[in-house]
């Protein structure tokens, strides 16, 4: 499979993701308990990860909507990349967390 054509609704979207990343890092600021510093930079940095991911076309990102039910589809098309970047964005946001 190819990724995507890179446009402005992928973008959009992909932008959109960062955002939700940096959203739950400033809400584990917040709420800073161990387990929220914990899990907080994984979810802030997967979710940021796969936007950087979808901008740069090394995922897809999709919303369907058939008889009534609801998908989010994430496809992935280079996963080692994807690893990296999670990783380091995790690494950052624990950093940030500290």
């Amino acid at each position: 499979m190819q990724p995507k054509e890179p446009g402005i609704e992928s973008a959009i979207e992909a932008l959109a993701l960062i955002v939700l990343g940096v959203l739950v890092l400033v809400a584990a600021l917040l709420v800073a308990k161990v387990l929220i510093i914990i899990l907080a930079p994984l979810i802030a940095g997967g979710v940021a990860a796969l936007g950087v991911a979808a901008l740069v076309g090394w995922a897809r990102v999709t919303y369907e909507e058939r008889e009534s039910r609801h998908r989010l589809v994430i496809e992935v098309y280079r996963p080692l990349e994807f690893l990296l970047a999670w990783l380091l964005l995790a690494v950052i946001a624990a950093v940030i967390l500290r």
